[in-house]
């Protein structure tokens, strides 16, 4: 019995010492960097942390530079250094040797400077701005790996994932140094036991697509997980080599003949948090005759799939097919089972999509997001409203700036309107972006409260950009654009316009008016033309000239 206790015994301490990181050994041990899923590609004796007093030291290139959100400074003498983010900072006395905060606060925890490269203490950063590290013993050595909250893949997972490149690497290293480290045996991989984030299951085409695709995932730092079949696992064996290296998952490609059951069999083993389902028209169930795409399989694949979602807490993501009307394909059945239904609104020949939200269960649905489609994929606009106004035609009449909300979220939008003198017995009227009937409204409007024979012109009205709004309270703007293009005279262009319009001709006030009056003191408007009626909870008001009308007629008299 106690030969069996002394050998336990024994063993523990044997793991204790291959485990710790010592001073004597960190000068022949291979450390490899790492920040959230990327393996950094330097590997070199001037970069290398190495542990001192007890403390790990690594260059200050693997904290600044990635995407961990720190930055960065080093005075021009050379004798300070200073990390910093959002308001908190810490600055590095190379001479004095301490370490203080924004507050003068003192730290323990001098940096090192080697061969003019400044090593940085990683339990004093990581600390100081909430990160995290994990110290791996790998095959051949130790992994040093930084991880803010927007890593996604475990520490066992990501090892796995970068096997190969951190073979290739070490190869490369002892190619320079005559000793050659012992990897040894590999001890067991420490793990998080975190899940992955996000599930998303692309299949493989082709290898042209693929590739592009995995250029676009590691310039945005994302993953995926790659679908092959049987024959592509054989014949594209450089592809699935780049995948794996590059941190992406590869998964053998269900069956599709094996209708809904087998994908749902594939969900229950995984238990991935997010699944992509594209599209719901394919998928079909096997106890069911009709065709896949028709009523009973919709109905059918959706509620086996809300099954799931509802029993392992999974977020299931149904993509429904569009007609050329922007609909959903087929029935509608879809719409009323699940609980949000977000529609990806944009034409193919603009620049920006609008992400709008017609039904959910669980909050607004009048939020949106604007995506703008560039180079590399859509990219979010933080700036909508700069977005929508930037090359405004200067000096040119029948153009306006007015004030829209979505939700909560003031969006400033360029009303233009063209009126022209009709060729024909009938005036023609078109809209775009705004309600057709609207318009004719609108114009009636002018011609029997102000006199305007709008009758006998042709009007046509467009909001730039290829957003499509419906509020009223761009009603002002419009009656001023058509008026300042009837007069051809330009309105103020510092000047923004929103309120209601009544049949009476009434400008009536809107909802939060304060909202879009600092959207347009934001932007850099001089004055504001608003129903009258709002203008007295804005008295206070002294950064931007507030222009209050009563009716049309006193707005058009300002052109």
């Amino acid at each position: 019995m106690k030969s069996k206790r002394f050998l336990c015994l024994l063993l523990v301490l044997l793991m204790a010492f291959s485990l710790t990181p010592s001073e004597t050994r960190a000068e022949t041990t291979v450390y490899f960097t790492a920040v959230n899923d990327q393996l950094l590609p330097d590997l070199s004796d001037e970069t290398m942390p190495f542990w001192s007093g007890g403390r790990l030291y690594v260059p200050s290139t693997v904290i600044t530079g990635t995407d961990l959100g720190l930055f960065y400074s080093r005075s021009r003498d050379k004798s300070t250094a200073v990390v910093y983010r959002q308001g908190s900072a810490l600055t590095f006395n190379f001479a004095a040797g301490t370490v203080a905060d924004q507050n003068d606060r003192q730290y323990s925890g001098p940096a090192i400077v080697r061969s003019d490269v400044v090593f940085l203490p990683l339990d004093l950063l990581t600390q100081f701005f909430s990160l995290d590290y994990s110290y791996t013993r790998v095959t051949y050595g130790y992994l040093v790996r930084v991880k803010s909250d927007t890593v996604v893949l475990s520490d066992a997972k990501f090892i796995d994932a970068a096997a190969m490149s951190m073979e290739q690497r070490y190869n490369e290293y002892m190619k320079t140094h005559s000793e050659s480290n012992d990897p040894g045996n590999t001890p067991d991989q420490n793990t998080d036991g975190d899940r992955d984030l996000v599930c998303l299951a692309l299949r493989v085409t082709d290898e042209e697509s693929a590739n592009a695709l995995l250029d676009t995932l590691a310039s945005n730092n994302a993953t995926a997980t790659f679908l092959f079949s049987e024959e592509q696992l054989s014949s594209l064996g450089d592809l699935l080599r780049r995948v794996v290296i590059s941190g992406n998952a590869a998964a053998l490609r269900i069956d599709a003949s094996g209708g809904s059951s087998r994908t749902v069999s594939a969900i229950e083993r995984a238990k991935p948090d997010i699944v992509i389902i594209d599209s719901i028209q394919t998928m079909f169930r096997e106890d069911i005759s009709s065709a896949p795409g028709s009523v009973s399989q919709v109905r059918e694949s959706t509620n086996l799939l809300m099954q799931i979602a509802k029993g392992y807490g999974i977020t299931i993501f149904i993509v429904g097919h569009v007609t050329k009307e922007g609909v959903v394909a087929g029935p509608r059945v879809l719409e009323h089972m699940v609980d949000t239904v977000l529609y990806f609104e944009g034409d193919r020949n603009d620049a920006y999509r609008v992400l709008r939200a017609v039904k959910n269960r669980f909050g607004s649905t009048n939020e949106i997001g604007v995506f703008e489609m560039e180079e590399k994929g859509l990219s979010e606009v933080l700036n909508p409203s700069e977005m929508l106004i930037s090359g405004r035609p200067k000096e040119a009449s029948g153009a306006v700036v007015a004030c829209s909300l979505e939700g909560t979220r003031p969006i400033l939008l360029e009303v233009q309107a063209l009126v022209t003198a009709t060729n024909f017995g009938m005036a023609r009227r078109t809209a775009n972006g705004v309600d057709y009937n609207r318009i004719n409204i609108l114009l009636a409007i002018l011609e029997k409260r102000c006199g305007y024979a709008m009758s006998r012109y042709d009007a046509y009205v467009n909001i730039a950009g290829g957003m499509k709004m419906n509020e009223p309270a761009l009603d002002l703007a419009v009656v001023m654009a058509l008026v300042s293009s009837f007069k051809n005279r330009e309105v103020d262009p510092g000047m923004l316009i929103f309120g209601e319009v009544g049949l009476s001709g009434e400008v009536r006030g809107v909802s939060q008016a304060a909202q879009r009056v600092s959207e347009a003191i934001k932007m850099g408007f001089t004055s504001c033309l608003l129903p009258k009626s709002n203008l007295e909870k804005l008295k206070d008001e002294k950064r931007i000239r507030l222009i209050g009308v009563e009716n049309v007629r006193e707005a058009i008299q300002l052109i």
